[in-house]
């Protein structure tokens, strides 16, 4: 997926912004290498590089990870 990805979660009322990222659907994850922002209510976390699990609910961040809290 290019040039503009943004996944939302409605049960958490979250979001998941990047520019791209690979899904591998019979592996049920994601991969990428850019940008990346979640935010959910009162929070926002960023970082660069990610891989996430679509089972599991779990997100891990490479690198530059920063959380605001709101």
């Amino acid at each position: 997926l290019q040039d503009g990805v943004r996944i939302l979660e409605a049960t958490r009322d979250g979001t998941m912004t990047t520019e791209s990222m690979w899904l591998f659907i019979d592996e049920k994850r994601a991969v990428g290498e850019r940008d990346v922002e979640f935010t959910g209510p009162g929070s926002r976390t960023s970082g660069t590089g990610f891989d996430l699990d679509l089972v599991g609910n779990t997100a891990i961040l490479k690198g530059r990870v920063k959380t605001n809290y709101e």
